[in-house]
């Protein structure tokens, strides 16, 4: 309220300046009414867009899981192999009982 004062505004002003904006807003609107030609196409439009980000986002999911489970799928035997080569080296194999029988990386056809 400092600054409306600094400036000599008044809560009046303010009142006369949303009604006349309110006015204008509500003529507007009574002046532009849309034709059913253009409501038809607006809904076409909305539901085509709403196709094509639902398309969208069933193609990222698919391919994010796809992309996903290839990197899993190649990097899984180089990971057991470093764990199997690491655990050798420190003594340690008789903990990592589920690898025994992993081949690791070095047996991976290339």
């Amino acid at each position: 309220m400092r600054l409306n004062t600094a400036l000599g505004y008044e809560v009046t002003d303010y009142e006369l300046q949303e009604a006349v904006f309110v006015d204008f807003m509500q003529n507007a609107a009574e002046q532009y009414q849309m034709t059913p030609e253009e409501k038809k196409a607006q809904e076409a439009s909305k539901k085509k867009t709403k196709r094509k980000r639902y398309l969208a986002i069933g193609l990222a999911a698919v391919g994010g899981g796809a992309l996903i489970g290839l990197t899993g799928g190649l990097a899984a035997p180089f990971v057991a192999g470093i764990m199997l080569s690491t655990s050798f080296q420190r003594g340690v194999s008789t903990s990592h009982a589920p690898f025994d029988e992993t081949p690791g990386a070095p047996c991976l056809p290339l």
